[in-house]
């Protein structure tokens, strides 16, 4: 008798997952159409933008490194302070918190966060000089 609730627990179980599997297809499908009547072309004909890592610029410090598309970003932040562009390649390509950070550089914990923000402040500045502010929101 127990071999039969198992089996039976079990196949609405299976049913269930199958049935929900469908659900979240005809979703997606019925996202998808949405999508293309809004664009007007199939999802398929859409370009795509090839991207080679050799246009890429890298940029290490300390042995953390990141991959750079824009050359204007990339001259940024070569204009910034060594301990600047540690903390913002850390922060923000590697994913690392303050905390993390602080140890590797051998400064406090506040020293990073000010020393981020001010980097990311004088990135905004470089940014706007090159491109006369466009695209670059103000904080104000």
């Amino acid at each position: 008798m127990d071999d039969q609730i198992t089996t039976s627990v079990f196949d609405a179980y299976c049913k269930r997952v199958i049935r929900n599997e469908l659900s979240d297809c005809v979703k997606q499908w019925k996202r998808w159409r949405r999508f293309e009547a809004m664009v007007g072309t199939a999802v398929e004909d859409v370009p795509v933008l090839d991207a080679y890592p050799s246009e890429a610029l890298m940029i290490e410090v300390n042995g953390y490194g990141c991959i750079v598309s824009s050359e204007r970003l990339f001259h940024a932040l070569l204009n910034l302070p060594l301990l600047q562009q540690q903390i913002i390649i850390m922060s923000a390509w590697e994913g690392m918190s303050d905390y993390q950070i602080a140890p590797i550089v051998g400064r406090p914990r506040r020293t990073i966060t000010y020393q981020r923000n001010q980097g990311i402040k004088a990135l905004k500045m470089l940014l706007r000089s090159v491109d006369g502010g466009v695209g670059i929101p103000d904080d104000s």
